[in-house]
């Protein structure tokens, strides 16, 4: 499914993710911030994803429909274009 080198990065990133993620250090951030994650991706990186975008007092949670962990540019520009329109 994915190419050795993607495979070395993701299990990285689930590695990272196992244990919730610090979210307590991003309170402060207070501009408008987009937190992506891809419907098939680890269910570990669904639970950071939403614990890091309810730690953000502006932040939108974005499920990508269909998408693993590398969202393709096809489904993530659309919705980064709707974000920065201020249309979500």
């Amino acid at each position: 499914m994915y190419p050795e080198s993607v495979k070395q990065v993701l299990i990285y990133d689930i590695q990272l993710t196992e244990d919730y993620a610090p979210v307590d250090r991003l309170t402060g951030i207070t501009v408008p911030t987009l937190v992506g994650f891809g419907e098939r991706s680890p269910q570990s990186m669904h639970r950071v994803s939403t614990l890091i975008a309810g730690a953000i007092q502006r932040a939108t949670l974005h499920r990508f429909p269909g998408q693993d962990h590398m969202v393709s540019a096809k489904a993530l520009l659309p919705v980064m274009e709707s974000f920065f329109l201020g249309e979500v």
